[in-house]
């Protein structure tokens, strides 16, 4: 491609007229055709141009500019905002309830209530559990009173290596019993040599023993012939001596000259063992009462 040729493609490229062409050519005192080069051309009209910018800039233009280290105070600017508004709307639901818009243009109070947000009420004085300490009606047993129950003063838990003071309570939450110390020490579970137990089964267990004789009682509901079981009794016997009696109510079905018989097979402090017979041969079920008696 000829000199012309790219001359005339920039020209086309960048809307340069034939006005405009003689007015540069007229400026440079030369035709563009003329040039050497394409970077000959350019270089020109690089250095035309610049001349033109500066005639046409205000040469009484100047630009200030303030140091680093100059501040403005709020109180300085005259068009400060006093708010600001939010470019996207904030919106408060609550509990369910209509939506609240706020775009930040102007004050907007919201009340928000417990019930408005799905929590509970405040709690009244004398309400709920909120309640005086105290012994009489419709106030809150304090845990001094617990002592006072106790007819010994509460020292808190066993289950701590905390020293432990005798003649004081403590409660331990293996056993779930109240023990009282009766020789210092400061070991966390309850040792025979340290501690007694004071709760109410081991002092019924105490009276029972002071008295020399255990009982307990129940009732074995519809046994069938030909039957094996096991009782466990509530509680273990202390008593190492035991004896199991039972009586017996005859089925309505059945000949009152066939008898059953309950026998007791085997006795522990914790369960009895037992088999019943029908002698007659006759099918059908049986109640028995049992009492048991440790010695």
């Amino acid at each position: 491609m000829s000199l012309k040729e790219r001359i005339n493609l920039v020209k086309q490229q960048f809307g340069i007229s034939e006005a405009d062409t003689l007015n540069i050519e007229k400026a440079l005192g030369k035709k563009l055709v003329d040039y050497e080069s394409i970077e000959a051309l350019v270089a020109a009209l690089m250095g035309y141009y610049n001349g033109e910018l500066k005639k046409k800039a205000n040469t009484s233009h100047t630009h200030d500019y303030a140091p680093s280290s100059h501040k403005h105070k709020k109180a300085d600017i005259s068009d400060f905002p006093t708010s600001m508004k939010n470019p996207n709307a904030l919106e408060i639901k609550m509990n369910g309830q209509n939506p609240v818009s706020y775009d930040g243009a102007a004050a907007k109070s919201i009340n928000i209530t417990a019930s408005g947000i799905g929590a509970e009420p405040a709690f009244k004085k004398n309400g709920a559990f909120n309640k005086n300490f105290g012994t009489t009606s419709n106030t809150v047993l304090e845990g001094a009173k617990l002592a006072e129950i106790l007819g010994l003063t509460y020292g808190g838990s066993l289950n701590t290596s905390s020293a432990k003071t005798v003649n004081y309570a403590y409660y331990d939450s293996t056993t779930k019993k109240v023990y009282k110390c009766i020789k210092a020490t400061s070991i966390n579970y309850a040792d025979a040599n340290y501690f007694e137990a004071i709760s109410n089964n081991d002092l019924l267990g105490k009276l029972q023993n002071l008295l020399g004789i255990e009982i307990k009682i129940g009732r074995l509901e519809n046994i069938t012939n030909a039957k094996t079981g096991k009782l466990i009794f509530s509680s273990p016997f202390i008593k190492k001596n035991i004896v199991v009696l039972t009586s017996q109510s005859l089925r309505t079905e059945k000949p009152s000259n066939i008898d059953n018989i309950l026998q007791v097979t085997n006795v522990t402090s914790t369960y009895f063992t037992y088999y019943s017979q029908d002698v007659g041969g006759v099918s059908g079920t049986m109640s028995f009462d049992w009492i048991a008696i440790g010695i």
